[in-house]
């Protein structure tokens, strides 16, 4: 039986050990478990080879504390619209990914595609208390 190739896994902010499962879309880099994997997706999906919906690029400016600059993203998300308040709807968006710990740019992606997005983001403000849903939410 042959040895497998292993590399550096890819995760290689918080992981220290070697890859043995290759990511199945672009075959590039590789990872030590699937945790790793789908802990540095978001960051991968920009050099792989998968399409990538527009909510990956707002979840990476929100992120990296930027307005988005990828046209379409700025479309689907309101930030063409949004005029002077483009900061504003930054920080909404931020709290929102900050709210729902647990929230996937794919998620985010099916709300805006099935237009629920402004309920959706309604419904995770709504769910802190009324003093503390910051000062994007109003």
């Amino acid at each position: 039986m042959a040895t497998p190739t292993t590399q550096e896994c890819a995760y290689r902010y918080e992981c220290e050990n070697l890859g043995i499962l290759r990511c199945s879309a672009c075959k590039k880099v590789w990872y030590c478990s699937k945790g790793c994997q789908k802990n540095n997706w978001n960051q991968h999906i920009f050099d792989c080879t998968v399409p990538i919906h527009t909510a990956y690029f707002l979840n990476r400016a929100c992120l990296r504390d930027l307005i988005p600059t990828d046209y379409q993203t700025r479309i689907d998300y309101g930030f063409e619209r949004a005029g002077e308040f483009q900061l504003m709807l930054l920080g909404l968006y931020q709290g929102m990914w900050y709210i729902g710990e647990n929230l996937t740019p794919k998620e985010v992606h099916r709300w805006q595609r099935d237009g629920i997005l402004v309920q959706k983001i309604k419904e995770l403000f709504s769910s802190l208390l009324e003093n503390n849903s910051g000062g994007y939410y109003p």
